[in-house]
């Protein structure tokens, strides 16, 4: 090999090797921040809420499932291995009764999530999407306001990451008489 060919490798691979430091560099540094900068510790704590144990799961599924950074969770109201209120909103179940239930959900994902991220809640990059199914009467309109119990609590947990989009569908039943379910999709840090 003469001079000027190997002058030419040596220097595209000096180059190369320099640009893959960089960009690991560069992720590993966005990956520092993205932790660094989230406070949903913190925020738990100031706000003294500590999260349930987490659900186990009551059929043949998983209680969450992680693919290209993200994590897929679905929960109903349970507390205690129970439902606090069964039934149907606007019949057996009041408004009021179903916030609480909303919030419990919203918890028991949280918990899940906890799981899911190796006990560090800071590893939440972006609350995506929150679906929830509310067991309400046929005439009831009201799912997005029992549902903003949920959607703030996202809020007060991972401040601006905690802004999502969100859907509220009502159904006809839900598993264990649980008055509302969600599906909920969070981005965690690379």
């Amino acid at each position: 090999m003469n001079i000027k060919k190997l002058f030419s490798v040596l220097t595209f691979t000096s180059f190369y090797l320099s640009s893959s430091s960089i960009v690991i560099a560069s992720d590993h540094e966005n990956q520092i921040s993205c932790v660094s900068e989230s406070r949903a510790e913190h925020n738990l704590k100031s706000m003294n809420i500590t999260l349930p144990s987490a659900p186990s799961a009551v059929g043949n599924y998983v209680p969450y499932v992680i693919s290209q950074n993200k994590v897929y969770i679905n929960q109903i109201a349970l507390r205690e291995g129970k439902i606090q209120h069964p039934g149907v909103i606007g019949i057996e179940v009041s408004e009021s009764q179903a916030i609480e239930e909303t919030k419990q959900t919203a918890l028991n994902i949280l918990a899940v999530l906890k799981d899911a991220t190796g006990n560090n809640l800071n590893r939440v990059k972006q609350v995506v999407q929150l679906t929830a199914f509310f067991n309400a009467e046929d005439n009831y309109t009201r799912h997005a306001e029992i549902m903003n119990s949920a959607s703030n609590l996202m809020l007060q947990v991972f401040d601006d990451r905690g802004r999502h989009t969100r859907a509220t569908v009502g159904a006809k039943s839900l598993p264990l008489a649980s008055s509302v379910e969600i599906q909920a999709i969070f981005e965690l840090c690379d």
